[in-house]
């Protein structure tokens, strides 16, 4: 059942909800399906989720009044599952032995190291393919002739930015890997081909703080951060 669950978290970023919303719901309704089953089989540990009410109870209270006043009821209810998936999956998180968190980590960075190493292909072979399939088709949307031309991999995002955000919430988590930081590579060159400075900007200050509260940062931190900017 464990390896069902880091299946599904494995495959998750794999599927954009805009560029496939059919699959995207299909595996959503699944999802929140396994969930329901694994807390209904397996159960959660109330203690650990104590620790947390406050906030979980803030989370809910603005979900609620967020409902009530939706401008749009209908497409507020469609969204509900996500808020649930997100709040049911928290729950089992905190309910995991610290060596299945640490396994649930270590998946979540490989996905992570997977769809860098898609986004660099993107960057460097990825775009005369599409280039050429634009020239084929007869292609002339400006949207699509300008990610051609600033080169920007987004693969399997819809946009550069989605895809750094992303990478820029991967790449701390490989700090949690003692033994794989090699992971930095293929996510920090992923990360800057996206060329998204917003996402350059929020990764820089988590991570010099990271590795100054760590007390190495003249070290790693310098380096690290140095060749980043660079």
């Amino acid at each position: 059942m464990f390896a069902v669950l880091l299946t599904l978290i494995f495959i998750r970023p794999f599927i954009s909800s805009l560029a496939f919303p059919y699959i995207n719901f299909i595996y959503s309704a699944l999802f929140l399906g396994f969930l329901a089953i694994w807390i209904t089989f397996k159960g959660i540990n109330l203690k650990e989720i104590r620790l947390i009410r406050y906030p979980l109870l803030v989370f809910v209270l603005a979900l609620a009044i967020s409902f009530v006043f939706s401008n749009d009821i209908t497409t507020s209810i469609k969204e509900l599952y996500k808020y649930a998936s997100g709040i049911l999956l928290l729950c089992i998180s905190i309910s995991l032995a610290n060596k299945e968190k640490n396994r649930v980590i270590l998946c979540i960075t490989l996905a992570g190291v997977a769809i860098s190493l898609l986004a660099i292909y993107q960057y460097c072979l990825g775009f005369s393919h599409l280039s050429n399939y634009v020239v084929k088709k007869s292609i002339g949307d400006p949207f699509i002739l300008d990610y051609i031309s600033r080169r920007r991999p987004f693969a399997p995002f819809v946009t550069p930015n989605a895809l750094a955000g992303y990478l820029a919430m991967i790449l701390p988590l490989v700090l949690t890997q003692r033994n794989k930081l090699w992971f930095f590579i293929p996510i920090s060159l992923a990360l800057l081909l996206t060329k998204s400075l917003g996402a350059l900007l929020s990764v820089l200050p988590g991570l010099t703080l990271y590795f100054y509260l760590r007390g190495n940062l003249k070290k790693k931190g310098i380096l690290f951060l140095g060749g980043l900017l660079i």
